[in-house]
């Protein structure tokens, strides 16, 4: 699914509450999750084993990973991945006992999918001058990121998200994907298109 990863963000955004679950209580049951690509696996036995002794570093590495897992309840105690399985494999390879994670009151990854979606609509396209930038000082080296990246694929890599409340106004507000603007400034580009956000 396109833009995935900023569906995902924002789900988390709304959902900030961390709860502690041991790792023993969690399953991997969908198969998306169970058919994980062997080289995503490969890279995170590599990252682990580059870490070697340094705590700091594993802490770091640990406290990302923490934070990238959705779980829904399946009884019993115990809890099935929805999201972050990437996260929940590098966990489990560390050793990990227990875990912080977000609970999606689901009962399966689609159901999740399609209620972090809900709240978007793709809008038809709008004009540039129309939106309210708000990077004072913007990173140039993003900005030629994001170029490079709009140039090869014709599209942005994620997509530029405004504020519904902000669309009877003079300019709209930019709720995600400022930079893609940016980007689309620097090329010339008159009009975009965006994804609103809902109430």
């Amino acid at each position: 699914m396109r833009f995935f990863k900023t569906y995902t963000n924002a789900w988390k955004r709304k959902n900030k509450r961390l709860i502690k679950i041991r790792m023993s209580d969690i399953e991997v049951v969908e198969e998306i999750h169970k058919n994980l690509d062997k080289n995503i696996l490969d890279s995170l036995e590599k990252q682990i084993k580059d870490i070697g002794d340094d705590k700091d570093r594993e802490m770091k590495f640990m406290n990302y990973h923490r934070n990238t897992i959705v779980v829904r309840p399946m009884g019993y105690g115990k809890y099935a991945v929805v999201s972050g399985i990437v996260g929940y494999n590098a966990l489990v390879m560390l050793g990990v006992e227990s875990a912080y994670v977000r609970m999606a009151n689901v009962k399966s990854r689609d159901q999740w999918v399609d209620e972090i979606i809900r709240d978007y609509t793709i809008q038809p396209v709008i004009d540039i001058d129309e939106i309210k930038l708000s990077i004072a000082k913007p990173d140039q080296d993003r900005i030629r990121e994001k170029i490079a990246y709009l140039v090869k694929n014709k599209d942005f890599d994620e997509p530029v998200v405004i504020d519904k409340k902000t669309l009877d106004d003079e300019k709209v507000s930019i709720y995600s994907g400022e930079y893609n603007v940016l980007a689309a400034i620097a090329l010339g580009i008159k009009s975009i298109r965006v994804m609103v956000k809902a109430d």
